[in-house]
């Protein structure tokens, strides 16, 4: 049997078909592999991770990178008082606002590092979308 109604609603989402009979999935697996890819997204929140020593909010920096360009964003008190290349802390959180969030994601060659004072906190070396 054919599974017309399978086919079908792969056809209607856009999914991927391949008869199973005598398959070599490779192919199916670098496909569905490419989509992942395709489909990821730089994160925008990052959690601040514990550690033993009090950590001084006000020294957090998040910096852009991209073909070799740093940018540091500043850091503003919340999202309402958010501008253009901008982050705010709330809670156990760090998040770009929105303009900064739009900016990174639609950057393919995106990263970014979250340090405090002069150590490390946290660091996302990925590839955008």
């Amino acid at each position: 049997m054919p599974g017309t109604g399978y086919q079908a609603l792969s056809v209607a989402t856009g999914g991927l078909r391949y008869p199973i009979c005598g398959l070599d999935f490779t192919d199916i697996f670098t496909q569905l592999g490419q989509r992942v890819i395709e489909g990821a997204q730089l994160a925008c929140e990052f959690i601040i991770p514990e550690s033993g020593e009090p950590l001084d909010l006000a020294t957090v920096r998040v910096e852009y990178g991209s073909g070799g360009v740093v940018e540091t964003f500043a850091q503003v008190p919340s999202l309402a008082a958010c501008t253009d290349d901008a982050f705010y802390i709330a809670g156990d959180r760090i998040t770009l606002c929105p303009t900064s969030c739009e900016l990174v994601r639609a950057d393919e060659d995106a990263e970014i590092a979250i340090t405090s004072g002069c150590e490390q906190l946290a660091a996302q070396r990925t590839s955008g979308p």
